[in-house]
């Protein structure tokens, strides 16, 4: 098992996953360990009802296994890489990890029924539905990792809100997260203290959204392959103790009203009402604590980040295609017409898109993995990390975009380009990319926000050919 998508990691290659597993094994055998050492007794209980794991704790329950030991920092990177463990966010005190799995106290009724008062309002629920009636509580628990890694969990008198089946976390200094497994059905709510009524962040909910679907589907990719999750927004007379009341998105977005007959009274439900806090577009008013200042910053962010993906990019990558043929462009459409030929009978190819000047990002990566196999497995997954950047552009829920997800998506996402440029060896052309993520950065907004409709348009178009493309790569890797 290879896992090369970090610094940490790219050049470590894990022979042996029962490591893994051992590893874990020693935090739920712990018992005699503690029995040894009660002084720890403290951290040991609270590892085993909230998951925290110390650094302390950690060294005597694999202190007596050397090979552990001896790989302990490797380990406990392809742990948190895996979403087994997560390191928590802006840790100031002793070193320590949270072990969703490891969680075992049941949650408080109270916390469950999300009971509003008068300093709070709520959004309606995000769900997260498996089709096929089952989700691997492994889900659950690494979606907590990925949480745990991006918010902090929330206390009431210094007691965590870390539950078996259930966790809230604090955003800002207004919002919670409340996340809860509930059978086959993830939900997702978002709290905000205030007294001034219904106000809620837009911005705030959709980058949510985004962020666990991303992650839901990246973690049940890897658990369970070939599962499928479909969105739904849960009706507001529902408890959040049931999964009745569910609405597909899409048969929200297709219909402004319909029935709910799932509760003891039939009722008509308002779509705009449970998409509203979801998707921007389905929002009647601009929410009083978003000011438009506010909104065009976020547009503004969305656009550079999408201008350095889609536009420099796919240049650097068209740029690695003429350099791996180690050819002029028209010694390359000559030397491998049969290739593109066949490509385009197999619908990868359009008969415009024979011109490399018109290739996209997902046209030059199939060409390159399709024509080039011999490419090293370092150089496929920088291929693999511009695609993938693109393809969380083309999902993401709106054309506006949070500051920290911008700096996040910025300093991946140059790194990428800096990598394409580095396989090119020309000097002078990464040169020219660098200075072009410059004039993108410095680019006054006016100017920039300016691409945003051509922006938004090849998202859209990007979008709707992702399951097309998809299905042909796995028609490639079957054959």
């Amino acid at each position: 098992m290879t896992i090369n998508t970090t610094e940490k990691l790219k050049k470590k290659v894990v022979l042996a996953p029962e490591w893994l597993i051992h590893g874990v094994k020693t935090w739920i055998t712990s018992d005699q360990v503690i029995r040894r050492h009660p002084e720890l007794s403290s951290q040991w209980f609270a590892f085993k009802n909230t998951g925290r794991l110390t650094s302390t704790l950690l060294e005597k329950l694999w202190a007596s296994h050397s090979e552990i030991s001896q790989n302990k920092k490797y380990l406990l990177d392809v742990m948190e890489k895996l979403n087994i463990i997560a390191k928590p966010l802006h840790n100031k005190e002793e070193e320590y990890y949270w072990v969703p799995c490891m969680v075992s106290t049941p949650a408080p009724v109270d916390v469950m029924k999300l009971e509003q008062n008068k300093d709070t309002t709520k959004t309606s629920t995000l769900c997260f539905r498996s089709k096929t009636n089952f989700i691997h509580v492994g889900v659950f628990h690494r979606l907590l990792a990925t949480c745990m890694s991006k918010w902090i969990p929330a206390q009431v008198e210094n007691t965590y809100l870390l539950f078996r089946g259930l966790c809230v976390f604090d955003l800002d200094e207004q919002h919670q997260l409340v996340l809860s497994l509930n059978d086959f059905v993830i939900h997702a709510t978002v709290i905000r203290f205030t007294q001034k009524g219904r106000i809620t962040d837009l911005h705030l909910c959709m980058t949510i959204r985004n962020d666990l679907y991303n992650a839901l589907s990246e973690i049940s990719e890897c658990l369970c392959p070939g599962s499928e999750l479909e969105i739904c927004i849960k009706c507001k007379e529902s408890s959040a103790l049931t999964n009745k009341g569910l609405h597909t998105i899409d048969t929200l977005r297709n219909k402004d009203e319909l029935g709910c007959s799932t509760h003891k009274e039939a009722h008509c439900v308002k779509s705009s009402k449970l998409l509203g806090f979801w998707e921007e577009e389905n929002c009647r008013e601009i929410p009083e604590n978003v000011l438009p200042e506010h909104l065009a910053r976020a547009s503004e962010r969305f656009t550079r980040i999408s201008s350095l993906v889609i536009d420099i990019g796919t240049k650097v990558l068209r740029k690695v295609l003429l350099h791996f043929t180690n050819a002029s462009l028209d010694e390359y459409m000559t030397n491998n017409k049969p290739d593109i030929l066949e490509l385009r009978s197999k619908k990868v190819l359009t008969q415009a898109q024979t011109d490399i000047d018109q290739y996209d990002i997902t046209l030059a990566s199939a060409l390159l993995s399709n024509i080039y196999p011999s490419l090293s497995q370092q150089e496929k997954q920088i291929i693999a990390d511009l695609r993938r950047q693109r393809n969380y552009l083309a999902h993401y829920p709106s054309t506006r975009m949070s500051k920290q997800d911008f700096q996040t998506q910025w300093i991946q996402v140059t790194r990428t380009l800096t990598e394409l440029c580095n396989l090119c060896n020309d000097s002078n052309f990464e040169n020219n990319v660098q200075k072009e993520i410059k004039d993108i950065q410095q680019t006054g907004p006016s100017a920039i926000l300016s691409h945003l409709p051509e922006i938004t348009r090849e998202l859209k178009r990007v979008s709707k050919i992702l399951d097309e493309i998809a299905m042909i790569e796995i028609e490639t890797a079957l054959r």
